[in-house]
Parts: C-alpha cells; sequence; structure tokens
C-alpha cells in the first residue's frame, strides 16, 4: 500500500448526491502534482473503493449524509475506528460507505485509516445541480479535507 486517497463518492445527476464528487474537485485545484501527493477521485459507487483502498494506506471519502442534521451540514469522523452515527449515507449508492468499508475489512483490503467528510445533503431525487444549503457548505468542506489530509500525510 502507499499514499493517500481522497474520493469523492455519489452521482452528479442525483443534486445532492453529487456533494463528494464535488467537494474533492474542489479541493484537488489547492495541490500541485507531485510525487506523494494524495490522489483525487471521483468516485460513482462505494463499492469501487475496495479495489482503491487496496492501494491506499489512508483514504479521506466525502460523502453526502442523512443523519437528521440542517442540510448543508459537514461532518467529519474517522470511520475505521467507530462507524458513522448513520446506517447508511444520504447518497443513491446501492452500498453505503460503511458498508464497503465493513467488506473491506472483512476481505483484508481495508486501508490502515479511513476518514470521512460528509455533507448533509437535502435532495437526492433526479437532476444536476446542488441545494442552496449543500453548495454552500462545499468551500467548507474543501477547507475541512486540507485539515485532515494534515493528519493522514505522515503515512505517505
Amino acid at each position: 500500500m502507499s499514499g493517500i486517497l481522497v474520493a469523492g463518492v455519489g452521482n452528479r445527476d442525483r443534486r445532492d448526491d453529487g456533494a463528494g464528487p464535488e467537494v474533492v474537485r474542489r479541493a484537488a485545484l489547492r495541490v500541485e502534482p507531485r510525487s506523494g501527493s494524495p490522489r483525487f477521485l471521483e468516485v460513482p459507487e462505494a463499492l469501487e473503493l475496495l479495489d482503491l483502498w487496496e492501494r491506499s494506506c489512508s483514504c479521506l471519502v466525502v460523502d453526502a449524509v442523512r443523519t437528521g442534521a440542517p442540510p448543508g451540514t459537514v461532518h467529519s469522523i474517522d470511520i475505521g475506528s467507530s462507524p458513522p452515527p448513520w446506517t447508511r449515507g444520504g447518497s443513491t449508492h446501492g452500498l453505503g460507505v460503511a458498508e464497503a468499508l465493513l467488506l473491506a475489512q472483512l476481505l483484508g483490503r481495508a486501508p490502515d485509516r479511513v476518514l470521512l467528510v460528509g455533507i448533509e445533503g437535502a435532495e437526492f431525487g433526479h437532476g444536476v445541480g446542488l441545494s442552496p444549503e449543500v453548495e454552500r457548505a462545499v468551500g467548507p468542506a474543501a477547507g475541512r479535507v486540507w485539515e485532515l489530509l494534515e493528519e493522514l500525510l505522515p503515512c505517505a
């Protein structure tokens, strides 16, 4: 395993489910690619993380969530050490990030550390564009990604 993966999970065609990819896109604008830089990827389905995790020492996942908090709330949690306080993400994936991590752990394919930045979503129907509350949260969430990358950098 090597390096840090920053994965934005979600579908841009399902409104707020596109929050993860948008946060990762914006966070990636701050990095100059070089050896040892984090890899920033958009991942449509959480199950795709299994292959990506196998090649990463640490991962920071950004996804839309539903916890009952107000839309646009930014959450962060180390889901490798404790499961998130919700059972499924707010996204439209068949399998959520927490379930994908559990499967990766059972298969011996999980990275050493997995952090999650979740943005509380409001609208998950068909359509392009984030709700206003989630759009306003994208910048702060991208900032949170960079704060958490500081914690992960020693593993790279």
